[in-house]
């Protein structure tokens, strides 16, 4: 006998209801079956301080792991200052970039990675 399977579809989620009719011409619940995958990339988030800086600056880099990471300091006329590559091995850590070096004013500071590329604006004092 053929038997008919109402779904009830919500996003990626499958969920079986009811077989409507059985072989004894009875209603009955079905046993439900959750199947859900859902992939999710980490969030990835930069925290800056202080800002502005004297020198000293904190880069709390949180979702990075198991990635390789490219981070530059760039002057206002778009000179790379400072440019540094690592990989990542914990989800959050906190870096330190000593900026005291540089002459002051404005810089960028650029943060690349798999699927993520941000720019932040950086007042040395």
């Amino acid at each position: 006998m053929n038997k008919l399977i109402l779904l009830l579809t919500i996003g990626f989620l499958n969920l079986p209801l009811v077989d409507p009719v059985n072989a004894a011409g009875k209603f009955e619940v079905a046993p439900a079956a959750i199947v859900a995958t859902t992939h999710q990339e980490p969030v990835q988030e930069i925290k800056i301080y202080p800002n502005p800086t004297t020198g000293k600056l904190f880069l709390s880099l949180k979702g990075f792991r198991e990635k390789n990471v490219e981070l530059q300091v760039i002057n206002i006329i778009g000179n790379v200052v400072l440019h540094e590559k690592f990989y990542e091995t914990e989800d959050q850590t906190t870096k330190i970039l000593e900026l005291s070096r540089f002459n002051k004013g404005l810089y960028y500071i650029k943060l690349q990675a798999d699927k993520y590329s941000e720019m932040r604006k950086v007042f040395l004092n």
